[in-house]
C-alpha cells in the first residue's frame, strides 16, 4: 500500500474494507453505474414487486435488467442489493413460453450478507463476464467456499479495475465524485478518507490489493 495511510478504517473494519467502501460508494452513484451499464437497464424497483421485479410498471418491454429495491413512495432506499432479471424462453408442444428469472449475486459468487461489490457481481452476471469467477456450488465445504469467497471477491476488484481503466471518460465521472465526497466533511470522515489524498493514487493503491488483503475482509464477515 501507499508509505502514508491515506484512508483510515473505521473501528472494525480491515484497510481493504475501507478501500472498498469507497469505490462501491463511487460506483453505485447512479450515472456512473449507468455508464458502465451501457446495455443492461439499470432499474430502481418498487419493494412491492421485490420478488417479482418484472411487475414494476418501469420494466414494461425489458427482456433482461439489473435491479434494486427502494420505497418509491417516500423516495427512499434503505440498503440496495443489485439482482440480475431475465426472460428465458421455451419452446413447449411448438408454441414460445417465458419465464422470469432472478440471478442473485449471493447465489453465485458473492458472500451472503456482504454489502460489498454486488453492484459488480451482477454487471458481470447480467453481461456475461463471468469468466474467472468461481461458482459457490464448486465448493466442497465450509472451508473451502469460504476460500472461494476471498478469490471471487479480489478478481470482482481486478476484472473492476480492467473495466473501468479502458473508459477515460468514466474515471472523470468517478473522480468527481472522489472530490465531492471528500470536500463534504460528514462523508470525508465516516469514509476516512485524508484530505490530501488524490483520486489517482486512490485507485494506484487499490492495484496494490491481494488475495491475503483480501481475506481479511471475508474474515470479518464470518466473526
Amino acid at each position: 500500500m501507499s508509505q502514508i495511510n491515506l484512508i483510515k478504517p473505521n473501528e472494525g473494519e480491515c484497510i481493504f474494507e475501507s478501500y472498498l467502501s469507497v469505490l462501491v460508494e463511487i460506483l453505485g452513484e447512479e450515472n456512473i453505474y449507468k455508464q458502465i451499464n451501457k446495455y443492461v437497464p439499470v432499474v430502481k424497483i418498487d419493494f412491492r414487486y421485490g420478488d417479482t421485479p418484472w411487475r414494476d410498471p418501469e420494466t414494461y418491454g425489458m427482456e433482461k435488467f439489473i435491479f434494486y429495491t427502494c420505497n418509491k413512495k417516500l423516495d427512499r432506499v434503505d440498503e440496495t442489493h443489485y439482482m440480475v432479471a431475465i426472460k428465458e424462453f421455451k419452446i413447449i408442444r411448438n408454441r414460445i413460453h417465458s419465464t422470469w428469472k432472478i440471478l442473485n449475486p449471493y447465489h453465485y459468487y458473492q458472500k451472503y450478507s456482504s454489502h460489498g461489490f454486488c453492484q459488480m457481481f451482477a454487471y458481470f452476471i447480467a453481461n456475461d463476464k463471468t469468466n474467472g469467477l468461481i461458482h459457490i456450488s464448486q465448493a466442497n465445504g465450509p472451508k473451502s467456499r469460504k476460500e472461494l469467497y476471498k478469490i471471487n471477491t479480489f478478481r470482482c476488484l481486478r476484472k473492476t479495475l480492467r473495466l473501468i481503466k479502458k473508459k477515460s471518460n468514466l474515471l472523470s465521472c468517478m473522480e468527481y465524485v472522489f472530490e465531492d465526497i471528500k470536500s463534504n466533511e460528514v462523508e470525508r470522515i465516516k469514509f476516512g478518507i485524508d484530505r490530501k489524498m488524490k483520486f489517482h493514487t486512490f485507485i494506484e493503491d487499490l492495484h496494490l490489493f491481494d488475495v491475503a488483503s483480501v481475506a481479511d475482509y471475508i474474515d470479518d464477515l464470518y466473526t
